[in-house]
């Protein structure tokens, strides 16, 4: 979508249904209309001629139609147009609550997402920042946000991440990597974690700039790393052993 720019992103485009106007009369026939999606942004353009577009707006109410990542929206766009009987869950008359202040972070940060550490459908915000990760959730009966990233003794400072059940124990762990090696944060009966740094020899020397996660059945749950020098797969055992492939 954008040359060299390294980045994936959607645009999808039409018009709008050609009408009245408030006053009765008919409208001028409507510009082309394009909704890009890149990033976590929704941005408005028009085509006024054919092959050029002018952009309108970054229009955040958009987020109310999809709030995710390129990624997810072109899996939803190709699962859709591949069944003719997809199901989407959908939404509609949400209202958005006040905005509340979930902490103040240091560093650069390279990754947030949503996980579900309990496993009961409760969503906690994991942060990945150079200034150490952060763990935060949201307390209801105090409608604040809260950093619960020292009670459960997180030590992690991840530049890559990924969550998973690495060791089959029903509790999410989180893999990171902080720009020197790899290490496993194992979430224990009590909610805290444990580090450990599992032997890859040189399968990461070239560094990492993504995890993500694989089931591999039996054997564990891989670990697929994106490195300047090509993609590794690390495959983890139930006792957290990695085996570089």
């Amino acid at each position: 979508m954008i040359a060299g720019g390294g980045r994936e992103a959607l645009m999808f485009v039409g018009r709008f249904e050609w009408g009245l106007d408030e006053g009765g009369v008919e409208e001028d026939a409507p510009a082309a209309k394009a909704l890009l999606h890149i990033g976590k942004d929704w941005v408005v353009l028009s085509g006024y001629e054919p092959g050029l577009w002018e952009m309108d707006d970054i229009d955040a109410r958009l987020l109310g139609t999809w709030a995710g990542s390129d990624e997810m929206l072109t899996r939803a766009v190709k699962y859709i147009l591949s069944d003719e009987q997809a199901d989407v869950p959908v939404k509609s008359n949400v209202d958005w609550g006040r905005m509340v202040l979930m902490g103040k972070l240091a560093g650069k940060i390279h990754d947030a997402r949503a996980v579900d550490l309990a496993g009961d459908g409760a969503a906690w915000l994991f942060i990945a920042a150079d200034g150490g990760d952060q763990l935060l959730r949201y307390d209801p009966a105090k409608k604040a946000g809260e950093n619960v990233t020292v009670k459960r003794k997180l030590a992690s400072t991840s530049r890559a991440a990924a969550w998973s059940d690495f060791n089959r124990d029903g509790r999410c762990d989180l893999a990171s990597w902080d720009g020197r090696g790899l290490s496993l944060h194992l979430q224990q009966a009590d909610g805290t974690f444990q580090a450990k740094r599992p032997a890859i020899g040189q399968a990461l020397k070239a560094g990492c700039t993504r995890l993500a996660t694989l089931d591999c059945g039996a054997k564990g749950v891989a670990l697929l790393a994106s490195t300047p020098a090509g993609p590794f797969l690390l495959v983890i055992d139930k006792q957290g052993k990695v085996a570089a492939t």
